[in-house]
Formats: C-alpha cells, sequence, structure tokens
C-alpha cells in the first residue's frame, strides 16, 4: 500500500515553555506543502518489522519514528502482525518540514488500513 506523507513549512512558531518531559509547548501556523515521501507499506512474515529507506543520511533502525509509532500502536492496540515498510525520501533529511513525523503519520495511516483498524472509534 502506497501513502503519501506531505512536507510542511512553519510560518510561524512560539515556544510557550518547557514540559517536564522535556518537549515543548508550542503555538504554530503551519502551511502544508505539496512535497512529500512516499511510504510502501505491506505485511511482512517475520518476526519484526523492518523499515528500508532510499536516503542513506537516514538512520534507519530500532529508533526511527516509523518503527516507534508501529511499536506505540502495537502496544495500545495489541495487534501481532510486523510490517515492512519502504520509504522513498523527497523531503530533506534535518530540513525542518516534518519529514519524520510525516513518515510517522503516514506509516500509522497505512498499517491501521491493512489492519482495518478505525483509531478513533475504538475503546482502547
Amino acid at each position: 500500500m502506497l501513502i503519501k506523507a506531505y512536507a510542511k513549512i512553519n510560518i510561524g512558531l512560539n515556544i510557550l515553555g518547557v514540559n517536564d518531559d522535556g518537549y515543548h509547548d508550542l503555538d504554530m501556523v503551519i502551511l502544508p506543502l505539496e512535497l512529500h515521501d512516499t511510504i510502501d507499506i505491506d505485511f511482512l512474515n517475520a518476526n519484526d518489522t523492518y523499515v528500508v529507506c532510499d536516503e542513506p543520511a537516514l538512520a534507519i533502525g530500532k529508533y526511527n519514528l516509523a518503527k516507534t509509532a508501529i511499536e506505540k500502536a502495537r502496544e495500545r492496540y495489541h495487534f501481532k502482525q510486523n510490517f515492512e515498510i519502504d520509504i522513498h525520501k523527497e523531503i530533506p533529511v534535518k530540513a525542518g518540514l516534518g519529514g519524520g513525523s510525516s513518515n510517522a503519520a503516514a506509516t500509522l495511516r497505512g498499517a491501521f488500513r491493512l489492519l482495518k483498524i478505525e483509531p478513533y472509534k475504538t475503546d482502547y
């Protein structure tokens, strides 16, 4: 299944404070862009979910946001299936355009469609 993961650009950003967990409270104005990565996701008959990417500068491993998103969803929705996730990069890495977050969100959209999970219509 192919899913587009769109970039965004911040046109206004105010940091409102820092939370106890180190994350920041933000007030942002963002615009979506046509620029996008493409995520190809499908079930994988293996003992783990694997992420591959055509961008050599991108660190693929257990801390990749797409894989992390799948593992967090697995904790919440208790599915057993694993996935092969192929990321084709068009959004420049570390450009502040939200590529990693967008890839994680697109990965979840694809996984939920494959699993027939409707995340906002469940009582988990």
